[in-house]
């Protein structure tokens, strides 16, 4: 379905489509009902892709529940054996290497880089959008309960994040065995701000904030 005279959520170019927020590979078929769609461009659609499928494999990967468990087992894996997809199956086989996490011995992988930063401001920007009808702007930050830098400590950033979670409201949930989210916006010293806190899975967590800078403070 093509949207009449509307914008897409990022750029504000025309929109040519819809995009899912989160995209709708997270969710089985069985799953797929009353989705968030917001308007987009093909850039800002059709563009990411590549995106969600390694982002897809990323999160699924450490997924904690059996929802997660079973798309990753079932849809994500099959999809990784496609003749259309060695390149990504390539890549994940590659940077994988043994790690310790709680003392148990496991296996790590390394993400492309920019892949959770382009991924979390597509959340932020679309869900803003989705309930402000207003495009999000401002400085992003971010940090990640599961998929972290190796010499980043982000668990300070999650406490402090998390303190501000009960002002925030409760997102549009669909099944929030696959996705749920906290929304708000919040007042920082120096200037209105948006945060968003999402969970894949009832476990992988994304925390987004973004602070529109007054230039001219009083």
């Amino acid at each position: 379905m093509r949207p009449n005279n509307l914008h897409c959520y990022w750029c504000g170019n025309p929109a040519t489509s819809y995009d899912h927020i989160p995209p709708k590979g997270f969710y089985s078929t069985k799953l797929r009902n009353n989705l968030i769609k917001v308007p987009s461009c093909m850039e800002h659609n059709s563009g990411f892709h590549c995106l969600d499928e390694r982002m897809r494999f990323y999160v699924q990967a450490v997924a904690e529940n059996s929802v997660g468990e079973a798309a990753f087992a079932d849809a994500t894996l099959r999809g990784l054996l496609k003749p259309e997809a060695p390149g990504l199956l390539k890549k994940i086989l590659v940077s994988m290497r043994p790690a310790l996490a709680d003392g148990q011995l496991g296996v790590c992988s390394s993400v492309q880089a920019g892949d959770v930063e382009k991924f979390s401001e597509r959340l932020a920007r679309g869900l803003h959008f989705w309930h402000y009808k207003t495009f999000l702007k401002g400085k992003i930050s971010l940090a990640n309960t599961h998929i972290v830098h190796p010499n980043v400590d982000v668990r300070p950033a999650i406490v402090a994040l998390e303190e501000m979670v009960p002002n925030l409201k409760t997102g549009d949930i669909t099944n929030d065995q696959v996705f749920r989210y906290w929304y708000g916006k919040t007042v920082e010293s120096n200037g209105e701000g948006f945060l968003l806190k999402a969970v894949f899975y009832e476990s992988v967590g994304f925390y987004v904030m973004s602070v529109e800078v007054d230039e001219h403070p009083i």
